[in-house]
C-alpha cells in the first residue's frame, strides 16, 4: 500500500471519527450512533475513494 493510501484512509477514519456523535461515544455504545445526513456523506467519500483506487 503506497503512503498516499495511508494518508487518504487515516483522512477517511479521521472525517467518520468526526461524524460520530460524542453523546454516543459518551455512553460508551458498542455501536456509535451517526447522523443519517452524516453518515450519507461519509458513504459518498468511500465510494468516491473506491473509484478512484479502481481507477
Amino acid at each position: 500500500m503506497s503512503g498516499l493510501d495511508d494518508m487518504i484512509r487515516e483522512l477517511i477514519r479521521a472525517e467518520i471519527r468526526r461524524l460520530i456523535r460524542p453523546d454516543a461515544l459518551a455512553a460508551n455504545d458498542e455501536m456509535p450512533i451517526v447522523d443519517p445526513e452524516l453518515e450519507a456523506k461519509a458513504r459518498e467519500v468511500a465510494g468516491r475513494f473506491r473509484r478512484v483506487r479502481a481507477g
